[in-house]
């Protein structure tokens, strides 16, 4: 399947027949970019605020 196709339940499911139970995640979140620092690392800050963020929307 089209990989830039895929949906939250596709992924999923993918994810509950190849991994461990305790590794499947519970839900995704579909994002255009990762927030990068310069040198090209990921910035975790800004991923568990957009994170947060989404929670206090819901």
């Amino acid at each position: 399947k089209d990989q830039s196709n895929a949906t939250e339940t596709d992924i999923i499911s993918w994810c509950r027949e190849n991994m461990a139970n305790y590794k499947v995640p519970r839900l995704l979140r579909f994002v255009e970019a990762l927030p990068m620092n310069a040198s090209g690392k990921v910035l975790k800050t800004e991923l568990r605020a957009m994170h947060n963020a989404s929670i206090s929307n819901a």
